[in-house]
């Protein structure tokens, strides 16, 4: 009998394992690169590059004033090249520097941390592309190559629409009729995206930027050649940016552009955003540590009421 109540409270402390392993500090970026950057860029919110950072021309982070005291750029591995302006917050680092007296910071610090790591970032951030991907298309997509209406009469918080990557290229401007629903997210299979130069998104407002998320599931190369707007979650996809702004958070395995662009801090706000990922400067407690007290605590009860019956 004893026996089968251990069983069963091993059982309720795997549940919570499974449930708490997200329940993690957690923050917002605005752009995350999985592996290396290359290139030139201005990022309003906080970013986090798993690799290398290699600066090609003068770059700045944090322009978001509520920055200040808390980590604007994290950098895994090492920085290399020449302009590196942190307007708010701090720079942290696991690898090395090339040259620490040519990243600037405002009001904040430079600082090393080894102990800085990607690999749970990337596996939340790769789990949680495979669940927007399980979401069910409930929107249509109406109009030809002059222009493209993702539409949604439905009643539901969330309009979800699949398309393949081919749909780019295909479309000379987008835009969007959600009704009801608060947010969208657009799954995009196949695994190449060129967002041409012609491609414009229409009758838009910056209000709808937060709104939409796309995410590239199963997508190994993007272009864009183009504005665009809304979230990019591509965790697989190495993304070139022929220089044109992005109007959302970007998330990239690795990412390289040709000239200057800008990410702006439209940060997708959904049930669960996206960008919401462990801190990059703080250090995350292993789940085990609640569940053993947890099933200490069972343990106990389990006794108590075993030695009640005897």
């Amino acid at each position: 009998m004893f026996k089968h109540a251990v069983r069963r409270a091993v059982a309720i402390v795997s549940l919570f394992l499974c449930n708490t392993s997200w329940a993690l500090p957690i923050t917002d970026y605005n752009f995350v690169v999985l592996n290396d950057f290359t290139g030139s860029v201005h990022v309003q919110g906080s970013t986090f590059i798993g690799g290398n950072l290699n600066i090609t021309s003068a770059s700045d982070f944090g322009y978001d004033a509520n920055l200040a005291g808390s980590a604007a750029l994290s950098v895994v591995d090492d920085i290399f090249g020449n302009g590196v302006k942190v307007l708010n917050g701090d720079v942290v680092y696991g690898g090395d520097l090339t040259n620490p007296a040519n990243i600037a910071t405002n009001n904040g610090t430079v600082y090393q941390d080894k102990n800085l790591a990607v690999s749970q970032l990337t596996a939340q951030l790769e789990a949680a592309s495979v669940s927007y991907d399980n979401l069910t298309a409930n929107g249509s997509i109406t109009g030809d190559m002059n222009g493209r209406t993702f539409s949604y009469s439905g009643s539901e918080q969330v309009a979800v629409f699949d398309i393949n990557a081919s749909l780019f290229q295909q479309s000379n401007g987008m835009q969007f009729d959600l009704g009801l629903a608060e947010k969208a997210v657009i799954n995009v299979s196949g695994s190449s995206a060129n967002i041409h130069s012609a491609l414009n998104f229409r009758a838009i407002n910056n209000s709808i930027y937060y709104k939409i998320l796309w995410n590239f599931i199963d997508t190994t190369e993007i272009n864009f050649n183009n504005k665009f707007i809304g979230s990019v979650l591509a965790t697989k996809a190495d993304i070139f940016n022929g220089g044109f702004d992005m109007d959302g958070a970007v998330i990239a395995r690795n990412y390289s552009n040709q000239s200057l662009n800008e990410i702006h801090n439209y940060i997708y706000q959904g049930v669960d955003p996206i960008i919401e990922v462990p801190s990059s400067s703080v250090e995350v407690p292993e789940p085990q540590t609640p569940a053993l007290i947890l099933f200490g605590a069972l343990l106990l009860t389990l006794m108590k009421v075993q030695k009640r019956r005897f």
